[in-house]
């Protein structure tokens, strides 16, 4: 082919020489079962590999027991896998090609994977697995009331104890103010919006939920039922400092989208007290 002049010509990659530059990329075929290459699996594979493809891309794979999924999907975390992913390598092997595997991290909510929407959070429970507890619930103990708010703190940020002070986390989100300071003359300018944009979003959009008057109402009861009592006190502080604070903030005549931003930053500090008692892999 005159346009692709090396596509049949073998490369090397590392110390493996594949036989040409025709490569099949990673899809679903859904054809394995509980996580294992079916016959029809690797029937599928060895085909391409019979037809002349060089370098055969697996499709995606779970390597942890929080990603497992009852979609059928290749998993790489059980002894029990060894065997059938051997069978399937030495088929494409017997007519020379070679196979590279394709690692899926956690799996994303249940809602989204129906729309084949996947998210990959290497470091964290997948939210399915933290929906009924851990640090989930505790960010929905009245800090964070829309469950989407929670879920995105607890998948975006990962483990809190990494910032020694809340102002750290404040930082990290961008929602400190902008400094331009000369001699003796300090001048603060609007916020940095600097680090994790989309979790400074939440926030925000969370804030504006204490403009109503601190209570717990009986859905919020529910969900405060199994929490240590430090948790509810924090979730309870919260509600009066940043009720509060609010409509003196309110009062004071400012735009409802700088008081929110405000009442944000205020709100990553009870996350970040939060986090101290309650890690991510709770």
């Amino acid at each position: 082919m005159p346009s692709f002049p090396r596509l049949f010509s073998p490369i090397t990659i590392r110390n493996t020489e594949i036989r040409n530059r025709i490569l099949s990329t990673g899809h679903q075929t859904y054809l394995a079962r509980g996580g294992l290459p079916t016959e029809d699996f690797v029937a599928y594979h060895e085909a391409r590999a019979k037809g002349g493809v060089g370098l055969i891309v697996v499709e995606a794979a779970r390597f942890h027991h929080t990603g497992f999924t009852e979609s059928p999907e290749l998993v790489v975390a059980r002894d029990d896998c060894i065997p059938g992913l051997k069978n399937l390598a030495d088929s494409v092997h017997r007519h020379g090609g070679w196979m590279a595997p394709l690692f899926a991290g956690r799996t994303g909510i249940p809602a989204f994977a129906n729309l084949m929407t996947m998210y990959a959070w290497p470091t964290l429970p997948s939210p399915r697995r933290l929906r009924s507890g851990g640090w989930k619930a505790a960010l929905q103990s009245n800090v964070l009331r829309p469950r989407v708010a929670a879920t995105t703190v607890v998948a975006e940020l990962g483990d809190l104890k990494r910032f020694a002070r809340p102002r750290e986390l404040m930082g990290y989100l961008g929602l400190v103010p902008s400094e331009h300071t000369t001699g003796a003359k300090r001048r603060l300018g609007a916020i940095t919006k600097t680090g994790n944009g989309h979790v400074r979003r939440v926030l925000v959009e969370a804030a504006w939920n204490y403009r109503f008057p601190a209570r717990v109402s009986r859905a919020l009861q529910v969900r405060q039922e199994h929490q240590p009592k430090a948790i509810r006190e924090i979730a309870w502080r919260a509600q009066l400092r940043l009720g509060h604070r609010y409509r003196r903030l309110k009062a004071r005549g400012l735009p409802h989208n700088k008081v929110c931003v405000a009442i944000a930053r205020e709100l990553a500090g009870f996350i970040w007290d939060i986090g101290r008692h309650v890690g991510p892999n709770a």
